[in-house]
């Protein structure tokens, strides 16, 4: 039987995931999901009347060092080997995501200085808490997000005017559980709009899997993953 596209690339994701990741084979599916969202920013399809993209975004939630964030530094290693555009944000802001206005002088028409939505085929944020904690500098930025999400525009108004471009850009994300996250997950709009997993660890858990992590420390990764 021949193999399909699909499977192609697939078999060589899996790869790539079992020479980086420790164990979270429940993460390998949606990471893959994302790298071929981040390479395929044409394919569309019709819902409610409406052409919508195909990328799909992901939320992973589960405790700090069961390596979450592995996978997508994954996706982002792969996309940028193949010639995309991928990065990590560590500290964002709305405008170095969005962007922002600037007027070189009072009565000219405001320049648009893009955010990483513009031209990022993937953005990797590693920890997203800061997203859903409920000051108003998040939910600015969730709605845009939001909206975003639904018809894959990135659109800002601010005082001096509106910034406004379309995107492809896959976002891949996740944090550990805190108090506010599902009631602030299900308020924002933000859940159904991304694909959210969930995994609980114990204590064991976490001391077991960082200590597989620290085994990897002598690897050639850029050899292995080559």
């Amino acid at each position: 039987m021949v193999e399909s596209k699909f499977e192609l690339w697939f078999n060589l994701f899996e790869r790539a995931w079992k020479v980086r990741v420790i164990e979270n084979e429940h993460l390998m599916y949606p990471c893959f999901i994302e790298f071929l969202s981040g390479m395929n920013n044409t394919v569309r399809y019709i819902y409610s009347g409406e052409y919508k993209k195909t990328h799909l975004c992901s939320l992973k939630i589960q405790a700090s060092g069961t390596g979450k964030g592995v996978g997508d530094k994954l996706v982002a290693d792969c996309l940028n080997a193949l010639g995309y555009k991928a990065t990590k944000l560590s500290n964002f802001t709305e405008a170095g995501i969005v962007g922002s206005l600037r007027t070189a002088k009072p009565g000219e028409q405001p320049i648009v200085v893009y955010g990483e939505l513009k031209d990022k085929s993937f953005i990797w944020i590693d920890e997203a808490r800061q997203l859903f904690v409920g000051n108003a500098w998040s939910q600015g930025l969730l709605e845009v997000l939001n909206g975003y999400l639904d018809d894959g525009t990135v659109y800002k108004r601010l005082a001096q005017g509106e910034i406004s471009y379309p995107s492809s850009c896959v976002i891949g994300t996740g944090t550990f559980f805190f108090d506010k996250l599902k009631q602030n997950l299900l308020n924002t709009g933000f859940f159904q709009r991304t694909l959210v997993t969930y995994k609980d660890y114990t204590k064991d858990d976490v001391v077991r899997i960082s200590g597989k992590y620290d085994s990897l420390v002598d690897n050639d990764y850029l050899k292995d993953f080559k």
